[in-house]
Parts: C-alpha cells; sequence; structure tokens
C-alpha cells in the first residue's frame, strides 16, 4: 500500500460520506416518478429494494474478506473494505446517467 495524505483521505472520506446519501436521491426520484395518492407506497417499495441491495452488498464484502483469508488477515479487510468505494462509483454513474436521460427527455418535450 502506498501512503496517503491526511487532505487526500479527508477527502476521500467527504466524497464517500455524501455518495453514500444514494437513499435519499434514490427514494426522491422513485416519489418524483408516481401520483402522490401512491407515493406512500412507492417509498416503502424503495426503500425494501434499497435494503435487498445493502443484504447483497454486505454478502459481497463479507466473500471477499473470506477469499481473501478470512478477518485475521489485515488484507483481506482492505479488499473487503474496497468494495464500498467501488460500488458507490457505479451506483454514482447510475444516477448520472438518469440525470443525463431526464435532460434529454425535458429537451424532447420542450421540442414538441
Amino acid at each position: 500500500m502506498w501512503p496517503l495524505s491526511i487532505a487526500l483521505l479527508a477527502c476521500s472520506f467527504i466524497l464517500i460520506g455524501v455518495c453514500c446519501a444514494y437513499q435519499i436521491l434514490a427514494i426522491y426520484k422513485a416519489f418524483t416518478y408516481v401520483r402522490e395518492q401512491v407515493a406512500g407506497l412507492t417509498t416503502a417499495l424503495a426503500n425494501m429494494i434499497i435494503m435487498t441491495f445493502g443484504y447483497a452488498f454486505h454478502t459481497l464484502i463479507g466473500s471477499v474478506v473470506n477469499a481473501m483469508g478470512g478477518a485475521d488477515a489485515p488484507q483481506a479487510l482492505t479488499y473487503g473494505l474496497a468494495v464500498i468505494p467501488l460500488a458507490l462509483f457505479l451506483g454514482s454513474g447510475g444516477f448520472l446517467l438518469l440525470i443525463a436521460l431526464e435532460k434529454v427527455k425535458s429537451r424532447k418535450m420542450v421540442i414538441q
């Protein structure tokens, strides 16, 4: 491993913390796609989907730790926790894709 500066670590933790707030964005996006009468049900369903991904996410972290030598191997914990920023990067890309698709959709509506 290479040494990281305190500033780089602080920026990384802030970025990871912001990306971990994906639940707020996911529930908001689900809420904006439905009528007001079913907003509560939609929010509950979105939360259940988020919990399912959380289960899969934690299972993946545990599987990586076990595959790399178990909890007693220091590098195993490092690799297991490396799943977090990788998954956040993929998830953030998904939200950026949603934003881009909405902009394209809104432009098409303005043109028509």
